[in-house]
């Protein structure tokens, strides 16, 4: 048999197979960057739009923010108008009640009493004036206590003096004014 020298053949062949593999393992590593690098691009627009989104809804947010501010500011003024108007109408329904109270107090003042001041904390009203005896005070007290504007009188204080060369007894007188209900006549 002829000897035939294969070697440089099959040396060739395997440099051919060789080169084919690094050029498919070049080409499958340019594919796998590319692949790579869109998917890295797609992630990145999925997430500067999901980076709009969420700015639209921060400026959304903040808009509803404030609004919400001016609602609470606009509330906050409705209870305030709401409580003057509340306020308004208690006086609006007290105010004839100042002319029953001065009203009773110059019926039930007896003669020889004379009051200096008059004062009104809520319901609590502070007389001061002086009188000719004690039993005038005595019964200025009876009269205001059986008023049906006046209840629960207490003399504070009181002390004799001269005044006009006159013997006097000054006092303080404090009593609760109560407001009975008073039925309109209607028209």
């Amino acid at each position: 048999m002829a000897s035939v020298n294969l070697l440089p053949w099959r040396e060739t062949l395997r440099k051919d197979r060789q080169n084919r593999f690094y050029a498919a393992l070049g080409v499958t590593a340019v594919l796998a960057a590319g692949i790579v690098l869109l998917a890295n691009a797609y992630v990145g627009s999925l997430q500067d739009a999901q980076k709009e989104r969420n700015a639209i809804l921060d400026r959304e947010i903040q808009q509803l923010e404030s609004k919400i501010k001016e609602i609470r500011k606009l509330r906050a003024q409705k209870e305030a108008l709401l409580a003057r108007m509340e306020i308004i109408g208690q006086l609006q329904a007290k105010r004839p009640e100042i002319v029953h109270l001065f009203d009773e107090l110059v019926r039930n003042i007896p003669d020889g009493v004379t009051l200096t001041s008059v004062s009104q904390k809520g319901q609590l009203l502070t007389i001061k004036g002086y009188a000719l005896s004690n039993a005038r005070v005595s019964t200025l007290m009876r009269r205001l206590e059986s008023s049906e504007w006046f209840t629960t009188a207490d003399l504070d204080i009181i002390t004799s003096g001269v005044q006009n060369q006159s013997q006097v007894s000054d006092f303080i007188l404090k009593i609760k004014q109560i407001s009975p209900k008073v039925e309109e006549d209607q028209t």
